[in-house]
């Protein structure tokens, strides 16, 4: 497709990044090629944002390691989870809201859900920035991104969920 042979990320792969994992052939090989990618582009120290099913935070150290990670839900596996198990609440776009307070149960869902979302991403990168700054060296820093463009690639990955959604459920109810 891209003119090379595929390159398969599986354990035992050389990425010139040691994994500092009790048990290394228990990362996804997705994770790894995050972490691998983000130390090339942004440097090291470095934390990894993916939004998927899974939401993860994976953390390349100062000294270009693999430190670990953290794995939440993922937005729509929130909000499935909402509507499936909710018996009066229905479906909505996951999308953001015109007001945080919602006047009505789907502007309510849909603040829940996005602000929700966003409170989660803040809070663990808030507590991570604290544990770093309890074990991290004087002086030491990676290149960051701001809140700014942080959150306009949320809304860019929300969207691009909506959308895969809608693609595997047409005709969802709606309010």
């Amino acid at each position: 497709f891209f003119g090379r042979p595929p390159l398969y990320v599986e354990p035992g792969i050389r990425t010139g990044m040691p994994i500092r994992y009790d048990n290394p052939a228990e990362v996804g090989a997705d994770r790894i090629v995050n972490a691998v990618a983000a130390r090339e582009l942004y440097g090291a120290p470095v934390v990894v944002v993916d939004f998927g099913t899974a939401t993860t935070f994976d953390l390349v150290n100062a000294a270009g390691e693999y430190a670990g990670g953290i794995i939440a839900p993922g937005i729509l596996i929130s909000a499935e989870a909402l509507f499936a198990h909710a018996s009066r609440l229905y479906r909505v776009d996951v999308r953001r809201p015109a007001d945080l307070i919602g006047r009505n149960t789907a502007g309510a869902m849909q603040a829940g859900i996005y602000f929700g979302y966003i409170g989660l991403v803040d809070g663990i990168l808030e507590r991570l920035q604290a544990e770093k700054g309890k074990k991290g060296k004087k002086g030491e820093k990676g290149k960051s991104r701001s809140d700014a463009e942080l959150r306009q690639e949320f809304h860019e990955a929300v969207a691009r969920f909506k959308q895969e959604a809608e693609a595997e459920a047409p005709g969802s109810r709606s309010p």
